[in-house]
């Protein structure tokens, strides 16, 4: 069980495992991803779209109240009075993002809002930044309106081991108190980009959960468990929270999300890969996973 957080941690090289192709350097990055999430797409979040919607007048740092969806779900985060993270005009790589301060910074959907209809398997893909080192955790997201393992949720986040060795990248599954969850053997460079894209399948015994950092897959680490939580969980009807758990409530994240995309299925390696390079190459993210 990783501290604070209850509960789990080779280059891809051709096209039939996940290589661009020459159509995907070419087209937008948008595309790749619509063609990749298609109808299956949950939600999207990109800040750039916050200043569309809000006509280009939202300010530098000013509270974001909401972050309506892109793509999938219409209905968007919704951020508590007092709780709102700002607006980052310059957050990742001179592009906008959107800054959770380590307070209890949170965005949230209701119970349904996100996920309504049962399914065994989802996808989330973040482009985000920790601006912290040492051992401190923060969450970019979790499925639950508590601990993901004690309520049937999911997380991705950053996370430490529980000693001094602050890892990269924690993906887990939980229910009724069990949970699966892997976690990067990878360390944390503070304010260095990443695309994290996680893939979680309860319908296998033991669960399935595949990561991926800035394209490659991770390496996890000893303490990472597998564990079955099939039984009757099937991630809809949950609250869910970006920046922080449970509506502020703890682990919060230090950094910035400058997109997101929860896709309501399980992804293969190659369109993990396709998808995290399209989110990078919109980020001019260039940097592998070391």
């Amino acid at each position: 069980m990783i501290t604070g957080m209850g509960g789990r941690g080779g280059a891809i090289s051709s096209r039939s495992t996940g290589k661009q192709d020459v159509s995907d350097r070419a087209s937008n990055s948008d595309k790749v991803i619509r063609a990749i999430g298609g109808p299956h797409i949950a939600t999207w979040l990109d800040s750039v779209f916050i200043q569309e919607t809000d006509g280009g007048g939202i300010a530098h740092l000013a509270a974001v109240p909401k972050w309506e969806a892109k793509g999938g779900n219409s209905t968007g985060t919704q951020g508590t009075s007092a709780k709102r993270p700002t607006l980052d005009a310059f957050g990742i790589n001179g592009r906008a993002a959107v800054k959770f301060d380590a307070s209890n910074d949170c965005l949230v959907w209701a119970n349904g809002g996100l996920i309504s209809t049962a399914q065994a398997a989802a996808t989330v893909a973040s482009t985000s930044r920790s601006s912290v080192s040492g051992n401190d955790s923060g969450i970019i997201f979790e499925l639950g309106s508590n601990n993901y393992h004690s309520v049937n949720g999911l997380i991705q986040a950053y996370s430490t081991d529980g000693s001094d060795v602050d890892r990269r990248l924690l993906i887990g599954i939980g229910q009724d108190g069990d949970d699966s969850f892997e976690l990067s053997t990878s360390e944390r460079t503070p304010n260095i980009e990443n695309v994290f894209v996680s893939v979680y399948d309860r319908s296998t015994n033991k669960d399935t959960l595949d990561g991926f950092i800035n394209s490659e897959p991770i390496t996890a680490v000893g303490e990472s468990e597998s564990a079955n939580s099939t039984g009757g969980f099937a991630f809809n009807n949950n609250t869910a929270n970006l920046g922080a758990r449970a509506d502020g409530g703890g682990v919060p994240l230090n950094g910035h999300i400058r997109e997101f995309v929860l896709i309501n299925r399980k992804l293969l390696p190659a369109e993990a890969f396709r998808l995290s390079k399209a989110l990078m190459s919109k980020s001019g993210i260039t940097s592998l996973l070391n």
